[in-house]
């Protein structure tokens, strides 16, 4: 196949096989060609060729790998010379903005093909670096921001922050470790919101706190905007004292405390205490028993108060008896 026709087969080719001798004209020589049906098959070439082919070896059903041999004479009179040349590929730049690049060193035979670098003698030169990517900044920015804190007053927000590349007009957002040469800008920052007139929202009054007569009645306060929001309370300090507490009745008679009966005296002789059973009673004689909280604005009763008993007895002791017994002393 020859390279240079875009590869239009010059022997065979598209699965078609020639079974018989042929000769070709093909890389400004003549090839000859034994055939498919050779035992084995050969193509020749007496005359050097001018131009590169490339061999394809097409092998259909269960063939073993087919054993390719080749050989070929180098003219003594024309022997290729190797050097280094630099090419027309750029490497990489070096750096996103502001980087150095270089022409790739290849190894030339006889000055116009390219082959491995093991063929060229010595080391590739030293190649000439070349600014790259010059017209480009990098930059930290700001690309977004989380929403403010607070709805009213001051608080904080988050600062989406990136490293961003500007190259010819364009941006796109880099890895931050390009823009490690700057300082990175905060992450947060304070920010105000203008407060939307700002009102104490009361919760629900609690029950009096007495049964009956006169009590007092509570509820909670919040300072907010005009969308509910909770604010800090100093933003309805212009609208003076949250109303909280307020006086309240209840139409229900109120009890007296009555002391029912005493217990006995603690002691059974001398002094002593005794106590006191009371209860809340309705106001009007042989009035029923109420709950303790119908008393609370009656005095409670003396509970407790001291007794005496009878004296007390004790042991008491007379005058001792004569001795029962006489001793005599020996001696």
């Amino acid at each position: 196949m020859d390279p240079g026709t875009k590869e239009q087969y010059v022997l065979n080719g598209h699965f078609i096989v020639s079974m018989f001798r042929k000769t070709v004209h093909a890389a400004g020589t003549v090839l000859e060609y034994s055939g498919s049906d050779s035992v084995i098959e050969r193509i020749n070439s007496s005359r050097p060729l001018r131009s590169d082919l490339i061999i394809q070896v097409l092998s259909v059903g269960k063939l073993h790998p087919p054993d390719i041999r080749y050989q070929y004479v180098i003219s003594l009179n024309q022997r290729n010379s190797y050097q280094w040349a630099e090419s027309d590929r750029w490497t990489t730049c070096s750096s996103l903005c502001h980087g150095m690049r270089h022409r790739e060193p290849i190894c030339l035979r006889n000055r116009l093909q390219e082959v491995e670098p093991r063929f060229c003698s010595g080391p590739a030169p030293q190649p000439i670096p070349n600014p790259c990517n010059e017209d480009c900044e990098l930059n930290w920015k700001v690309i977004d921001s989380t929403p403010c804190s607070v709805s009213c007053g001051t608080g904080r927000k988050d600062l989406i922050v990136r490293c961003i590349r500007q190259f010819r007009g364009n941006y796109s957002v880099v890895s931050d470790s390009f823009c490690i040469v700057d300082v990175k800008p905060a992450e947060s920052e304070v920010c105000s919101e203008t407060c939307n007139k700002p009102k104490w929202k009361y919760s629900s009054w609690s029950e009096c706190s007495t049964r009956c007569g006169e009590g007092t009645q509570s509820r909670q306060s919040t300072c907010v905007d005009s969308f509910d929001n909770m604010v800090d309370s100093g933003h309805c300090e212009r609208l003076g004292d949250p109303y909280t507490s307020k006086k309240c009745a209840n139409n229900a008679p109120c009890g007296k405390w009555r002391v029912d009966q005493w217990s006995p005296c603690s002691s059974t002789c001398g002094k002593g205490i005794t106590r006191a059973l009371y209860a809340c009673h309705q106001a009007h004689p042989g009035g029923a028993i109420l709950p303790h909280d119908f008393c609370r604005n009656d005095p409670k009763p003396e509970v407790e108060r001291p007794c005496e008993g009878p004296p007390c007895v004790q042991w008491d002791v007379e005058d001792w008896s004569p001795v029962s017994h006489s001793c005599k002393k020996l001696f």
